[in-house]
């Protein structure tokens, strides 16, 4: 595959890809909190609220979206709860960052990195300008079930990107990457006590290796 390719590209030479939740951004923390508000304030059990927003995130996930999957009406409470968690995202910045972000970001100053990751592009955004790793960035991509990774991975490489890395905690991701064939190395990060993404994969340690902090990520290119 022509990921083997790419056994030779280091990091300083590479252009690596960062996925956003579960790679750098704890997003189970923080919607953990927002499902527990969500009780407190319309009465729907915690879990249930947990349990619509993992059906939710696969159109593009927002607050207003879980809402509606939930049945609570657009008003001005539902409005302010809304405002106040999109606040929060800044309020408390280094609560929702893995502990190894912000060490790995500030290590790696200078090298060509973007970010891509996958939902709607104003929440994505927001939590990305919220916690302040937009500057550590040369782009922003976030792609959609209309524009998929692979669609994006595949316009770098017809843009003459050659030495890519794919840092990504979703093997259906990293998965859908490897059958298009694309010139990319990819690796999957599977960080211990996370929720999301934590089963193996028959392509673990076959197309891709996985590591478990950003701090290996070096080894792995």
């Amino acid at each position: 595959m022509p990921q083997a390719l790419l056994s030779q590209t280091t990091m300083l030479d590479a252009h690596i890809l960062y996925d956003l939740d579960g790679t750098l951004f704890a997003l189970p923390k923080y919607l953990h909190l927002w499902c527990d508000a969500v009780q407190a304030s319309f009465g729907i059990p915690s879990a249930q609220a947990w349990d619509t927003s993992e059906v939710v995130k696969d159109d593009g996930y927002t607050f207003a979206k879980h809402l509606g999957a939930l049945g609570v009406p657009e008003n001005r409470q539902s409005a302010k709860l809304i405002h106040d968690f999109h606040a929060l995202i800044a309020a408390k910045k280094d609560d929702w960052l893995f502990d190894d972000t912000m060490p790995h970001l500030e290590a790696g100053l200078g090298r060509k990195r973007s970010i891509l990751t996958f939902g709607d592009a104003e929440f994505q955004q927001a939590k990305i300008d919220g916690v302040g790793i937009h500057s550590f960035f040369d782009d922003i991509r976030i792609a959609s079930q209309e524009m998929t990774k692979s669609m994006h991975i595949k316009e770098l490489v017809e843009q003459g990107e050659t030495d890519l890395i794919l840092l990504e905690d979703s093997p259906n991701q990293l998965q859908a990457v490897y059958e298009a064939g694309l010139p990319v190395k990819l690796i999957r990060i599977r960080r211990e006590g996370q929720e999301r993404h934590t089963e193996s994969h028959p392509l673990d340690n076959e197309a891709w290796p996985v590591i478990s902090t950003l701090h290996e990520l070096e080894e792995a290119a």
